[in-house]
């Protein structure tokens, strides 16, 4: 008999360990597919149950754990759920600048979940919980107390472990009150599911706190708010300023030889059109002085002060009266000629 054309009746040709392949690989396939959805089929349907909650308090100034109830420091207190701390008279004290250590366990996977494979239990267990919080809520006297939220360390797939530690200002800053605190543990897993999650009320807890006064600021090692120096503003000293009476005098110092000139040009029938007759080089030089005039007190509006105005003006008056003294001279020979 021959396979697919094969030459030999006893060796199969390549089409035939192909489909034998693909037949090997589909059984894997299918294999891994089933296995995943299991896992995740257990992940899914256990839901996170807290099994039990061991407190225990360490007091700093022995550094080590009681076994025996003191009136200093209580006993561990081993709680398996639905059970609670003892309520007041016989509620658990803590004392000052004690360390509360909470060991919570996970209750295992359900019925349902303990059918799976080994494997899958294990990796159920690894991701059984993303976070294990313990939530402690002051009660309805510390109004002023801001809730606190510890988050346990995983120690093992079930085992997670939440310290307390009195001594440590920010928990006293936060609580600020001593009283009946209420603790609450929450299991959530991963991913979170609301369905899923675990919520074990632990009752109340008296922890002794010293009072803390909220009004004070926390102190640092370093200093934060550093007075500055005050910054002082040195103004400008005050300008010197000329009296009124010698302002009066200079401006009309400055103003009479305007007032000499307006007055010739009026005596002497001057015209704008006629300017330029007569001396012509004596007109040319006093038209410029009356330029430079001009530029000298616009110099003076622009930055100038007085006492340098008063420099300046004779530097250029004195010129100004010359030149005009000239062209009114010309201006007068020239009329005298034209009436001969």
């Amino acid at each position: 008999m021959r396979f697919f054309g094969s030459r030999s009746a006893h060796a199969p040709s390549w089409p035939a360990l192909a489909f034998a392949a693909a037949c090997l690989l589909s059984v894997v396939i299918t294999g891994v597919t089933a296995k995943t959805a299991k896992t995740a089929k257990v992940a899914q349907t256990a839901p996170l149950a807290v099994q039990r909650v061991r407190l225990a308090v360490e007091d700093d100034a022995t550094a080590t754990k009681h076994v025996t109830k003191t009136p200093a420091s209580p006993a561990p207190v081993d709680l398996t759920y639905p059970a609670r701390l003892p309520s007041p008279p016989h509620a658990v004290t803590v004392p000052q600048d004690a360390t509360v250590t909470l060991t919570i366990h996970l209750a295992p996977p359900s019925d349902a979940a303990a059918d799976a494979d080994a494997d899958a239990d294990a990796d159920a267990d690894a991701a059984a919980a993303h976070a294990v919080l313990v939530a402690i809520a002051p009660d309805a006297a510390a109004r002023d107390a801001t809730p606190l939220t510890l988050v346990a360390v995983r120690e093992a797939p079930r085992r997670f472990v939440a310290t307390l530690d009195l001594s440590q200002a920010a928990v006293q800053r936060a609580l600020r009150r001593p009283g009946a605190f209420a603790l609450t543990v929450y299991a959530h897993p991963a991913p979170f599911r609301a369905a899923a999650s675990a919520t074990y009320p632990l009752g109340s807890l008296v922890l002794d706190l010293a009072p803390h006064d909220a009004t004070t600021p926390p102190r640092a090692d370093w200093p934060i708010f550093v007075p500055e120096p005050t910054i002082k503003v040195q103004p400008s000293p005050p300008r010197r300023q000329p009296s009124r009476l010698l302002a009066l005098v200079f401006a009309a110092a400055v103003l009479a030889p305007w007032a000499l000139i307006l007055g010739g040009c009026v005596r002497l029938q001057i015209r704008p059109s006629g300017f330029w007759k007569g001396n012509a080089v004596a007109n040319s030089l006093f038209f410029g002085s009356i330029v430079s005039m001009l530029c000298l007190f616009v110099a003076y509006w622009v930055g100038l002060s007085i006492f340098q105005m008063l420099q300046a003006v004779p530097l250029v008056a004195v010129p100004t009266a010359c030149f005009g003294y000239l062209s009114l001279r010309g201006h007068v020979v020239a009329r005298l000629a034209r009436q001969l």
